[in-house]
């Protein structure tokens, strides 16, 4: 199927939909990813494209939890909710996404940030506290409440568990 061009006599262009998004650079890639999962949950998406890409550049092409480097190897990063979309508080907000590697993603699943941190050993203590960083200075709070609000998600999860 070929993309509609209108510039084009026929109105149709010369690529395939399917090679224009591949030419597509990565962050527009993840933006269209997020929005097509806006149709699972239903959370309104908050961020833009430029900000998406801002994500990328922030995080330096490397995965927030293990900071492997993108490649051939690790495939496609994925935009990664930081507070997954199926917890309570979970939005399409810069400051719930990061960029993950395909692995970690699925390690972390739908675990609380701390959680993940406890278990996941290429996950740092450096590389949590800038995600607490990179939070708060996208949520307007300070990285100590941000570490707060994450460290006591963990302990009403320890309480559920326990009753």
């Amino acid at each position: 199927m070929f993309k509609r061009d209108s510039r084009k006599p026929n109105g149709v262009g010369s690529r395939c939909k399917g090679c224009n998004k591949s030419s597509e650079p990565i962050p527009h890639k993840a933006f269209h990813r997020l929005k097509a999962k806006q149709k699972l949950y239903d959370i309104e998406i908050e961020t833009t494209k430029e900000e998406v890409a801002q994500i990328f550049e922030l995080f330096e092409g490397r995965c927030a939890y293990c900071n492997i480097e993108e490649s051939e190897e690790t495939g496609t990063f994925h935009l990664e909710h930081i507070i997954p979309m199926s917890r309570e508080g979970s939005r399409h907000h810069v400051s719930n996404l990061a960029i993950s590697c395909a692995s970690c993603n699925a390690k972390k699943n739908k675990r609380p940030l701390i959680e993940f941190y406890l278990m996941h050993k290429p996950f740092t203590g450096a590389m949590l506290d800038f995600i607490f960083i990179y939070v708060a200075r996208f949520s307007g709070r300070t990285p100590e409440e941000v570490a707060k609000e994450f460290y006591a998600e963990v302990a009403e999860v320890d309480d559920d568990e326990q009753t």
